[in-house]
C-alpha cells in the first residue's frame, strides 16, 4: 500500500525557500505519480500565507523560488514523495539545509485541508478502478491504529466500515509518544488539526526535537476521528447522485464484531451490542449520556433522549441503507441494551440479505485493532504470546489550575533517583495510619505496617514467612522518573517500588475472597495510589526547589479546588494507576478463511500491548509498520 505516502504534496512547501535549484536535479530519479491539481492549491496556499504572513518582508526572491520550482516540475513532469525525499535529504550532506524548511510544512489552511480530503477522494476512485481484489473492509477498533488503517484501506480504493465497542465520546488520558513518521504524516492527515493538536498555544500536546511527539492519547484519537468523519461527509456528498454501486468511509460507534459467519456467499462480520451496553449497564451508560447532552445543549430530557434515538438511527442506516425501515426501532432498543438481542430481532422485517436473525457486514479484510482483549483475533486468529517479562509501572496525570505554573524544567525530563529521597514524602501521606485504620484483614495491616520501609529498601520474605526490608548500607531501591510536561497537565510514569505492587497484589486476592466487600477493596487500592502518586509529585516538585506544604493536591474524592489565594498552589489528580505491562504479539497475524464461493483475509494489527503507555510506544509504531 505505497500509494498513501504519496500523496502527502505538503512537499511543495519544503522547497519553497530552497537555495540553488540545480542541486534538486538529484531527485528526479524519484519523481512520480503526477499532482498537477494538488501542486496548483499548494501554491495558492503559499502566497495566500505569503500574503498574510509575510508582507512587511520582501518577497521577491521568495516568489522567484516558486517559478523556479514551477520550472523544475515541469522539465521533471512528476512531484516525488514527501517521505522518500526527506530521507533522501538525510543522506546527502548537500541537502541537509532543506530540513530548516520542515516547520513551513506546519502551516496550514482551511482551504488545504479541502483539497486534501478532495486529493484522498481522488486516490480512492482511481485505485478503486484498478480492482485490486479487495472491495469492502471492516476495522475492528477505533483506536489510533483502527483509525489510521482506515485512513489507509479507503485510500487505497477500499470501502470501509469501523466499529467501535466504545461510544464516541469515550477517551483516554494517557499520554503516548509518537515517533517522526506518524508525526510527518499526520501533518498532512490532520491538516489545520495538526496546529491545533500541537502549535496552538493550549495545545494538549507537543513537539520535541527531532519531531518526535508526546501527545494524550484522548486528543490524538479525537482528532484521527474528526478528521475521518470529515471525508466521511465528503464521500457521503460527492457520491450521493452517482449512479451504480457507491463508495463508502464509514464510523459505527456502540458496536463490536461478535464473530464472523461463513455460511452466506461472502464472510460476514457480525455485529452485536458490547456486554458492557447490556440491561442495568446500558441504563447507567445512557443516563450519564443524556444528563451531559442536556447540560451541553440546555435541552430537557426528552430532548436529549431524542438526539441520542437520532444519532443511533442514523448510524444504523449508513449500515444498511434506508431499506432498513426498523432503524429507529433498534435505536430505541439500544439505549435499553437490547439492540441486537435475538429475541428482540426475530421477526422484524430487517430487509438485508443476511436474514432476521443477526446483522452482518460483507468483507474482503477484516482488520483486528482491538487491542489487548481482542476477541476476534483471539479467536480467529491466535492468542498473543508474552515476549518480555512483565512489569510494573505507576502512571499519573495531573492537572494545573494555573497553567502559568512550570514545575520541570523542560517538557521532558528523566531521572534516576534513590527511594530514600522519598522516605519524608511517604510518610507525610500517612501511610502507615492508613493502613492501621482500614478494614482490610488483620494479617494484611500487621504483614504490611513497614510498608515505607520496605518500598525504600525492598523487601524480602524470612524462613517462616514474614516480610522485612532487605536493609542494606550500599544498595537501596531506585526510583526511575518519565515525566512530560505541558502548559496545562503534568504526567509522572516510574516503575512501582515492589513492596508497593506486592501489597496491591495481596489486597485483591483478600478482595477475591471477599466479594461481598469488593468495592470498598477496590476504593482502599484506589486511596493507597493516590497517597503514593501525591507523595510523587511532591518529591518531584521539591527537587525545583517548591515547598511541598505549599502544593494542595486535589483528587475525585475531594473534588475542585480551594478557594485560591496567593499562599498555595492548586493541582488535581486526574488519574493515577499502577498496571502491568506485557509486551505481547501473534507471531500469525493474518489468516485467509473461506466460503463456498469466496474468500476474505482476516489481519490483526498493532501489538497486543496491555496498556497503551509511552514505556512501550502502545504498538502505535509496531502497529504503523504492519498497515504499511
Amino acid at each position: 500500500m505505497e500509494g498513501f505516502d504519496e500523496t502527502n504534496n505538503i512537499l511543495s512547501w519544503h522547497m519553497l525557500r530552497a537555495g540553488t535549484l540545480d542541486d534538486y536535479k538529484i531527485l528526479k530519479q524519484i519523481y512520480k505519480n503526477n499532482v498537477d491539481k494538488l501542486t496548483e492549491k499548494v501554491k495558492a496556499f503559499v502566497e495566500e500565507e505569503i500574503n498574510a504572513h509575510y508582507s512587511n518582508v520582501d518577497v521577491t526572491e521568495f516568489k522567484e523560488d516558486i517559478k523556479r520550482y514551477d520550472q523544475l516540475i515541469a522539465n521533471g513532469g512528476t512531484e516525488g514523495s514527501f517521505i522518500d525525499i526527506f530521507s533522501f535529504m538525510e543522506k546527502h550532506a548537500e541537502l541537509k539545509d532543506l530540513k530548516l524548511i520542515f516547520d513551513l510544512s506546519s502551516i496550514h489552511s482551511i482551504e488545504l485541508d479541502k483539497a486534501i480530503v478532495e486529493k484522498f477522494y481522488e486516490d480512492h476512485k482511481k485505485n478503486k478502478e484498478m480492482g485490486k481484489g479487495y472491495n469492502y473492509a471492516v476495522v475492528e477498533g477505533a483506536g489510533p491504529i483502527g483509525l489510521y488503517t482506515t485512513f489507509k484501506l479507503f485510500i487505497e480504493g477500499i470501502n470501509v466500515t469501523i466499529l467501535n465497542d466504545r461510544s464516541a465520546d469515550y477517551t483516554r488520558e494517557q499520554f503516548i509518544l509518537l515517533d517522526r513518521k506518524w508525526i510527518y504524516q499526520l501533518n498532512l492527515i490532520l491538516g489545520t488539526q495538526f496546529d491545533q493538536l500541537f502549535n496552538e498555544e493550549n495545545s494538549m500536546a507537543k513537539l520535541l526535537p527531532n519531531h518526535v511527539g508526546i501527545v494524550i492519547m484522548k486528543n490524538f484519537e479525537t482528532a484521527l476521528m474528526n478528521r475521518l468523519k470529515v471525508l466521511s461527509l465528503y464521500v457521503d456528498q460527492k457520491e450521493g447522485n452517482q449512479q451504480g454501486e457507491k463508495s463508502f468511509l464509514k464510523l459505527i460507534y456502540e458496536t463490536e464484531v461478535l464473530s464472523i459467519n461463513l455460511h452466506y456467499e461472502k464472510p460476514l462480520a457480525i455485529l452485536g451490542t458490547p456486554e458492557r451496553l447490556t440491561n442495568p449497564v446500558a441504563h447507567e451508560h445512557y443516563t450519564k449520556l443524556v444528563n451531559k447532552l442536556m447540560n451541553k445543549y440546555d435541552i430537557n430530557h426528552e430532548q436529549a433522549l431524542k438526539k441520542i434515538i437520532a444519532k443511533k438511527t442514523k448510524d444504523i442506516r449508513n449500515i444498511f441503507g434506508e431499506d432498513f425501515v426498523n432503524a429507529k426501532k433498534l435505536a430505541e432498543l439500544a439505549i435499553n441494551g437490547k439492540a441486537f438481542d435475538k429475541e428482540y430481532i426475530d421477526g422484524l422485517p430487517l430487509n438485508t440479505y443476511f436474514g432476521s436473525n443477526f446483522l452482518g457486514i460483507p468483507f474482503d479484510l477484516l482488520f483486528c485493532a482491538g487491542g489487548a482483549n481482542d476477541q476476534i483475533r483471539d479467536n480467529f486468529l491466535e492468542e498473543p504470546q508474552v515476549l518480555t517479562e512483565s512489569k510494573n509501572y505507576s502512571s499519573i496525570y495531573i492537572d494545573k489550575a494555573d497553567p502559568a505554573i512550570k514545575i520541570t524544567e523542560g517538557d521532558y525530563t528523566y531521572l534516576s533517583k534513590s527511594l530514600i529521597e522519598i522516605g519524608i514524602h511517604l510518610e507525610k501521606q500517612g501511610f502507615y495510619e492508613f493502613i492501621v485504620n482500614s478494614n482490610i484483614s488483620h494479617h494484611l495491616k500487621s504483614r504490611y505496617g513497614n510498608l515505607i520501609n520496605f518500598i525504600i529498601y525492598g523487601v524480602m520474605e524470612d524462613g517462616y514467612g514474614y516480610l522485612m526490608p532487605t536493609y542494606n548500607n550500599f544498595t537501596h531501591e531506585t526510583l526511575v522518573l518519565h515525566v512530560f510536561e505541558l502548559k496545562q497537565r503534568l504526567s509522572i510514569a516510574t516503575n512501582t517500588p515492589k513492596a508497593l505492587v506486592n501489597f496491591i497484589e495481596e489486597i485483591k486476592a483478600e478482595m477475591n475472597e471477599n466479594l461481598h466487600w469488593e468495592e470498598y477493596y477496590l476504593n482502599f487500592i484506589k486511596e493507597l495510589e493516590n497517597k503514593w502518586a501525591i507523595a510523587l509529585f511532591k518529591y518531584l516538585a521539591s527537587l525545583y526547589r517548591y515547598d511541598d506544604d505549599k502544593l494542595i493536591v486535589k483528587t475525585d474524592e475531594n473534588e475542585g479546588f480551594d478557594e485560591e489565594d496567593d499562599e498555595n498552589i492548586y493541582f488535581k489528580i486526574l488519574s493515577s494507576n499502577t498496571f502491568w505491562i506485557k509486551i505481547k504479539g501473534v507471531e500469525n497475524p493474518a489468516k485467509r478463511y473461506r466460503t463456498e464461493n469466496d474468500s476474505a483475509i482476516v489481519a490483526a494489527v498493532g501489538d497486543a500491548n496491555t496498556s497503551a503507555h509511552f514505556f512501550t510506544g502502545s504498538g502505535l509504531s509496531t502497529g504503523k509498520l504492519i498497515i504499511n
